[in-house]
């Protein structure tokens, strides 16, 4: 019994220190290390969260390539290039047009898949919907502006100084090259959807040229015509309908923020229109260089 009551002090005086042993052996440095995991975890999520928005920010910087252009043409012209047979020997005149305007729907393709350094883009336009529409005054010069041909018994005349309405339709493509200058100023994001866009294009497009003729006029310009009296310069109050169609090239600028924008483009243009009623108004054809200044405002989605 006594030896039993002993080996119970004994175990109980050893567990104890065993158990404080054991403790010396625990490294807190485990947990300090658990901490900074998860310090590193929310670091790591947050670097995530930061790259994704800066990613869809620049999404949205170099997104917008579908547009809308709505011009005014500044100068419109039609330019006599070659023409038949002038009255009396005068040239056709060269007309300007007193009111035109424009519409043009395209979109524009990546050369390349990311931005050059996050700032110059190249792509190919192509817009597929070029619609102007110009509007030309009577000029009263009936003599000095009339082209005729000559006929089995008589001359038919066409008088280009009438009142003209012009409208033609075209498509065009071509390279452009967008310039995004302020993307590295970082903390003012909206300078980054500030862009410069410079554009050569070439496209084709077809012309229809309608002048007001009537009875009236033509009588008043038959009696013109002393100088030939086996000519017949009576021109019937039909309408004269003239078509065209040919190339074009179009060199531009353009500045954009966001969904807005203005342009300006020159347009150069060579048309040779032919009568659509031969019998009215002859065969031969005249030829016009018909330039024009556009100046536009553009809407991008």
């Amino acid at each position: 019994m006594r030896h039993t009551i002993l080996a119970l002090l004994a175990l109980a005086i050893a567990l104890p220190m065993r158990a404080q042993e054991d403790n010396s052996y625990i490294d807190y440095s485990e947990d300090a290390n658990e901490v900074t995991t998860i310090n590193d975890i929310i670091a790591r999520q947050q670097l995530i969260t930061a790259r994704k928005n800066t990613s869809q920010h620049y999404s949205d910087v170099w997104g917008r390539r579908s547009y809308v252009n709505i011009g005014l043409n500044t100068g419109a012209k039609l330019n006599v290039s070659e023409a038949p047979h002038t009255s009396a020997g005068n040239p056709v005149n060269d007309y300007s047009a007193a009111n035109s305007f424009n519409l043009q729907v395209g979109r524009s393709y990546r050369l390349h898949k990311t931005p050059i350094a996050n700032v110059a883009l190249i792509c190919l336009d192509y817009t597929g919907i070029d619609l102007n529409y110009s509007h030309y005054k009577n000029d009263g010069t009936y003599n000095s502006s009339e082209t005729f041909t000559e006929g089995t018994d008589k001359r038919y005349y066409m008088p280009w100084n009438l009142e003209k309405h012009e409208v033609s339709y075209g498509m065009n493509i071509g390279p452009s090259i967008t310039v995004a200058p302020f993307t590295y100023i970082n903390n003012i994001p909206e300078l980054h959807y500030v862009k410069l866009r410079a554009y050569f294009h070439f496209g084709f497009n077809v012309s229809g040229l309608l002048l007001n003729n009537s009875k009236e006029e033509s009588s008043s310009r038959a009696n013109k015509y002393t100088y030939d009296t086996s000519a017949t310069a009576y021109i019937d109050s039909n309408p004269i309908i003239n078509y065209a169609y040919g190339t074009y090239t179009t060199l531009g600028i353009a500045a954009s923020w966001k969904n807005v924008g203005i342009g300006f483009e020159q347009t150069s243009r060579t048309l040779s229109y032919d009568n659509f009623s031969h019998s009215d108004f002859g065969s031969d054809k005249t030829m016009f260089k018909a330039p024009y200044t556009r100046l536009y405002l553009s809407i991008y989605w």
